[in-house]
């Protein structure tokens, strides 16, 4: 194994999901095709999630803040975009499998050239290149676990609200339900630019 460690490149269990610039105050390096390829699948997933959790907390916002005599229709409604939204996590997650897999074979390909290279300085500039992916992989991996860190609790949030109002549909139970709502509202912006900070790191590395 060489000095240079794989870089640990995992995505949200976003559910995770996907906030921070890449690097450490350096622009980062074009990634080799296979990886930009994983990613490219990444990026798709974190717009689609975006466009999902506007969807939600619309939803929740119509129930909570513009309740009809017949909750059930609201209702319904926002407990169909949150299992909308859970499934997109899911495909996210799956995409991040995909991701960690090219990334790994891209670095055991490099591994065996390294080994198999003569002088000197094709090794050191392989071992460049090696480096530079690395970095910017780890500044894409940050981005990725800052939004994680903020998307938990709100999943969490949503997730109660659905659980709580399936015993207690009613008025009261809005109110009940309502600081926690509350909660989701709030931090919706923070998750929307999490997931606009993962979508720039990656396309700043993949164009």
């Amino acid at each position: 194994m060489h000095s240079q460690s794989l870089p640990r490149f995992a995505l949200l269990a976003l559910g995770a999901c996907f906030v921070l610039p890449v690097g450490c105050g350096s622009d980062p390096q074009p990634l080799p095709p296979k990886v930009a390829t994983g990613l490219d699948g990444l990026r798709s997933e974190a717009i689609a999630l975006k466009g999902q959790i506007e969807k939600v907390t619309a939803a929740l916002s119509d129930l909570m803040q513009k309740p009809q005599a017949d909750l059930q229709p609201q209702s319904w409604s926002f407990t169909q975009e949150l299992a909308v939204l859970e499934g997109r996590l899911e495909r996210a997650q799956a995409q991040r499998q995909v991701a960690d897999n090219m990334v790994l074979e891209q670095f055991a390909a490099w591994d065996s050239q390294l080994d198999q290279l003569q002088s000197e300085e094709a090794k050191d500039l392989a071992a460049e290149r090696r480096s530079a992916t690395t970095q910017t992989l780890d500044g894409i991996q940050k981005s990725i676990e800052g939004l994680r860190e903020k998307f938990a609790p709100f999943l969490t949030d949503l997730r109660d609200v659905r659980q709580y109002l399936k015993g207690d549909l009613s008025l009261p139970g809005l109110e009940t339900m309502k600081p926690v709502a509350q909660r989701v509202f709030a931090a919706q912006g923070a998750i929307l630019g999490g997931l606009d900070g993962v979508v720039a790191s990656i396309t700043a590395a993949i164009g």
